[in-house]
C-alpha cells in the first residue's frame, strides 16, 4: 500500500528525509484526502503536521497523501533526537548536541 522512498535530501533544512506515498482513499471526496494514519479529511493542496510529531502530511491534488519526516541521525553511535515542538522541518536535528 505504502511506496517507501528514501531521499537523500528533500530539503536543505532536513538533510537526509524519508517520504511515503499512499494511494487515494476511495471513501475520499474529490478534491480531499483522508489519510490512513489520521483518519482527518483534509483538502488538495493542504499540508499539516501531526500532534506530537516531527512530520508532515500532504494532500495531493489526486487524493493521494504523501508523508514526509525526518531521517535517522546518529553521530558518535548516539541517535539525534527530533523536537516535535518545533514546525517541521525545523523540529528534525541536523547535529547531536
Amino acid at each position: 500500500m505504502f511506496k517507501i522512498l528514501l531521499v537523500v535530501s528533500c530539503s536543505l533544512a532536513v538533510g537526509l528525509c524519508a517520504v511515503a506515498n499512499e494511494h487515494r482513499n476511495p471513501n475520499a471526496v474529490k478534491g480531499t484526502c483522508i489519510p490512513s494514519q489520521s483518519k482527518i479529511t483534509m483538502l488538495s493542496g493542504e499540508t499539516r503536521q501531526p500532534p506530537n510529531s516531527c512530520s508532515k502530511i500532504i494532500c495531493n491534488s489526486d487524493g493521494s497523501v504523501t508523508y514526509e519526516r525526518c531521517g535517522l541521525a546518529v553521530i558518535n553511535g548516539r541517535r539525534c533526537p527530533e523536537d516535535p515542538s518545533k514546525p517541521y522541518p525545523e523540529c528534525c536535528t541536523s547535529a547531536c548536541k
